[in-house]
C-alpha cells in the first residue's frame, strides 16, 4: 500500500496545484481530522483540530485570508507504511503590505485508509513528524541529502524576484 498512500499525497498536490477543489475534496475521507496543534503557522491559524470536508475548507480559509497569493514546492515525500509524510516550504505575499514570507521545511503526516486521507498532522519541522524517518529508518541522516539541517521552520521577509510554480 505505501506507493498507493504516495501516489494519493502526490494526487492531492497536483489538484491543490490546479486549484481543483472537487479533486482536493475526493481524496479526503468525509470524516477527515486536520490536526493544526503544532502546526507552524503560529499567530495565524488556530492551533485546533478541524473536523470534516467544512473544517479542512475553514483551515484553508485561515491559511489564505492574509495573503495576496501563496505558492510553494515539495521538497520530499517519504515512505512511512500507512503514513506519508511531506517535507515543504510555503511562500505568500502579504494581501497589505505586499512582503514575500517563507515558511520553510514544515512537514505534514498523512495518515490514508482505503485510498482516502483521513488524517492530516502539521508540525513546524520535519523532526518534529513522529513518523518522519519512515519504515527501517527511511529518510534518515545522509539519505535526504536534497533537504537542508537542522529543521528549522523560519518566517523571513525577502523580495522575491520571480516565484516558483504556485502551489495554491
Amino acid at each position: 500500500m505505501s506507493q498507493e498512500n504516495l501516489d494519493v499525497v502526490r494526487s492531492l498536490f497536483d489538484a491543490v496545484a490546479r486549484r481543483d477543489t472537487a479533486t482536493v475534496l475526493a481524496l479526503y475521507d468525509a470524516e477527515v481530522e486536520w490536526d493544526n496543534t503544532r502546526g507552524p503557522l503560529q499567530g495565524l491559524i488556530e492551533r485546533k483540530i478541524y473536523r470534516g470536508y467544512e473544517g479542512v475548507r475553514h483551515w484553508w480559509r485561515e491559511y489564505r485570508e492574509p495573503w495576496e497569493s501563496v505558492w510553494g514546492e515539495v521538497e520530499d515525500l517519504i515512505d512511512a507504511g500507512d503514513h506519508v509524510v511531506s517535507v515543504q516550504t510555503s511562500h505568500a505575499r502579504g494581501r497589505a503590505s505586499g512582503v514575500v514570507v517563507d515558511l520553510a521545511h514544515f512537514a505534514a503526516v498523512w495518515t490514508i485508509r482505503e485510498g482516502k486521507i483521513v488524517r492530516v498532522a502539521l508540525f513546524t519541522t520535519r523532526a518534529e513528524a513522529p513518523r518522519s524517518r519512515g519504515p527501517a529508518g527511511v529518510g534518515g541522516a545522509g539519505e535526504r541529502s536534497a533537504i537542508p539541517s537542522p529543521w528549522t521552520a523560519r518566517l523571513r521577509c525577502r523580495i522575491c524576484r520571480k516565484p516558483p510554480a504556485r502551489l495554491t
